[in-house]
């Protein structure tokens, strides 16, 4: 069974918040049948936005009801320590609950990005998060980032986007090796300021971002195939998320050279993810399995 995406919306954001985000949900979920929308926001102001839709309420969005919301001249500061029950707060937590698949707002851009960093974290060796955008180019479309996260980076940051800008077209473009430039103010290896010129040093050190001795490469990597593991998920090829996390689990004690306590692992969780014991040869036979793949995917010499 295909598992329903669920998107968190943050309705009291924007210039004209509900007003303008409400008739908009309408106009997608008319396209979008098999997505359910989480709404956080006032009830009562929600409710008046919605007269025209009342039906999909039930069905397709959930309106959940918060007493407060972030102003646009909210310091993130201020809106990460007093509005924790704010729309856009719990909109971001429905996603860290699992509650969500993603959360999508049009409020404070500097509380969105405080926010999320602190609910949702990073990557280990991402320190900053990155807003992105695709912008039309002659052969289809370019993935740019930073566009407003950050005011001032360091040229490990810059490293940090164009590593998350790859493995970000190799998800959505289905690219294997894409392509990744620098901005600057001339193509010229003279111009532009420090930062531009050590972060351009450093994407030169990495001449494959897919298959690198970089170990943020291999973080984004890893991110990469725990993304396709998620879409099995939605696609309805793996009925459930522990047999995925059990399959993960089993490569990591493989991969550490820990082969005995995989097979124990697999046993032992085999009843709970499949609903039937494995007997120790069938646990042993999976985890050849698993142990070949990783050798093929380069996981293992």
């Amino acid at each position: 069974m295909t598992k329903q995406t669920i998107i968190a919306v943050d309705a009291m954001g924007g210039d004209q918040g509900p007003k303008i985000i409400m008739p908009s949900l309408r106009e997608f979920i008319l396209e979008h049948k098999d997505i359910k929308i989480k709404v956080f926001g006032d009830e009562d102001v929600l409710s008046k936005h919605s007269k025209n839709f009342e039906d999909f309420i039930s069905s397709q969005i959930e309106i959940v009801h918060t007493k407060e919301k972030v102003l646009s001249d909210d310091s993130p500061s201020h809106a990460l320590r007093h509005k924790k029950k704010s729309s856009m707060s719990m909109a971001i937590q429905a996603v860290k609950d699992n509650e969500a698949d993603a959360c999508v707002s049009a409020g404070n851009t500097g509380a969105l990005m405080a926010i999320s960093r602190f609910i949702l974290g990073t990557l280990d060796g991402i320190d900053r998060p990155a807003i992105e955008s695709m912008l039309p180019s002659l052969n289809g479309h370019t993935h740019v980032l930073d566009l407003g996260a950050n005011v001032d980076c360091k040229a490990e940051h810059l490293y940090q986007f164009a590593v998350m800008g790859s493995v970000l077209s190799m998800i959505l473009d289905d690219k294997d090796n894409p392509s990744v430039g620098l901005l600057n103010v001339g193509q010229e290896v003279i111009k532009g300021n420090i930062q531009v010129k050590d972060a351009h040093d450093l994407l030169n050190k990495v001449e494959d971002y897919n298959m690198s001795n970089s170990d943020l490469v291999e973080i984004m990597c890893e991110a990469n195939r725990i993304w396709k593991i998620r879409k099995k998920i939605w696609n309805g090829e793996w009925d459930a998320l522990p047999e995925a996390q059990l399959i993960y689990e089993v490569e990591d004690y493989i991969i550490r050279g820990a082969k005995i306590n995989a097979i124990k692992h697999y046993k032992h969780n085999s009843e709970r993810v499949f609903g039937k014991q494995s007997t120790l040869a069938e646990s042993k036979n999976a985890c050849d399995a698993l142990q070949e793949d990783l050798r093929k995917r380069g996981k293992l010499k």
